[in-house]
């Protein structure tokens, strides 16, 4: 729900509040392809994260709504500042400005957001996360450095994470169809069989690696701690199979 409180100068301003009878966090605003590094891990939106950030502190109900030319989202009033301290943290805050930016619309400074909080919570998130979002790292910065959100750190902090994770190093691409080979081999005149079968690694061009899934033995026994070819072996009855050990697994594969 948008209410238009105030005019800036040429800016008209919209004030956040909780929407009785909405069960939901809620938001329609659509950010511009060129914000995708605003996302969160599950691909949604900052204006969404908001609105799951804003509701966690007003009964799960809060409507992030979109901007039109000229409007800013503001801080909580002095109501709203005691009912929802959720709208008083820094981290919600930010979340609120990003979503502003994504849309390419002003913010406020954080001076001016939080006029009306009595108690202040600066990088810090005065609830649990909701389960069914993540706040992204980007909003836990300290806005009273630099004295307003800054698009330009959310960037950095987001590439900083990209660049952290480990990358392939191996050009070759795995085959595309897995590979599935069953070998037979007679032990001791019982026949045992391991299955092989490719690991696909999230990176694209991750070498093909085998592992053992299946090593099964005929058995009627129920015994552990049995050697076998010079590993520990724990065996089992399952419908005449046994499993073997992890360390035979991989001496034979």
């Amino acid at each position: 729900m948008k209410r238009a409180m105030t005019i800036l100068g040429a800016l008209a301003v919209l004030a956040l509040t909780a929407l009785p009878g909405v069960a939901a966090q809620t938001t329609n605003a659509t950010c511009l392809s060129s914000y995708s590094f605003l996302y969160n891990s599950k691909g949604q939106s900052p204006c969404l994260v908001a609105a799951y950030a804003a509701g966690a502190c007003a009964g799960g109900q809060f409507e992030v709504s979109a901007l039109d030319d000229s409007e800013l989202y503001t801080g909580p009033s002095v109501a709203t500042a005691d009912t929802n301290i959720c709208l008083c943290s820094s981290i919600v805050y930010s979340l609120m400005s990003a979503c502003g930016v994504c849309q390419n619309r002003p913010w406020l400074t954080w001076n001016s957001w939080d006029t009306n909080c009595k108690t202040v919570y600066l990088t810090v998130y005065p609830k649990d996360v909701p389960e069914d979002t993540v706040i992204p790292t980007w909003a836990y910065a300290d806005v009273a450095v630099s004295g307003a959100f800054d698009p330009n750190v959310a960037m950095a902090v987001q590439s900083s994470i990209i660049n952290s994770i480990p990358q392939p190093s191996h050009p070759n691409k795995p085959r595309k169809r897995q590979l599935e080979p069953y070998l037979r081999r007679q032990s001791r005149r019982k026949v045992v069989e391991y299955r092989c079968h490719s690991r696909r690694s999230r990176w694209r061009r991750s070498p093909l690696r085998l592992r053992i899934t299946h090593f099964l033995r005929p058995s009627s026994t129920n015994q552990e701690g049995k050697e076998h070819g010079g590993a520990k072996t724990s065996f089992f009855s399952a419908s005449g199979y046994a499993w073997l050990g992890t360390e035979f697994h991989w001496s034979l594969c």
